[in-house]
């Protein structure tokens, strides 16, 4: 298993993670590597996006046309 070092954290960070990590029951270091763990879950955008437009078929200018705002 690897190690991770972050330097430069703010101290009233470090402070909030250190009080919620005593809420939770567990150290800084769990509590990080369990929000590391789910930040790696996340998709990039591109592939949220690409997702997204599968199956979609192009919006014609007629339906832009009808969707779009008024402007005033």
């Amino acid at each position: 298993m690897a190690d991770v070092t972050v330097k430069n954290l703010d101290d009233e960070v470090l402070a909030r993670l250190a009080k919620r990590a005593e809420a939770e029951g567990v150290s800084v270091q769990e509590l990080a590597r369990r929000a590391l763990a789910r930040a790696a879950t996340i998709p990039e955008l591109e592939d949220q996006l690409r997702e997204r437009r599968a199956g979609r078929t192009p919006m014609t200018w007629e339906e832009f046309l009808a969707r779009r705002r008024p402007t005033t």
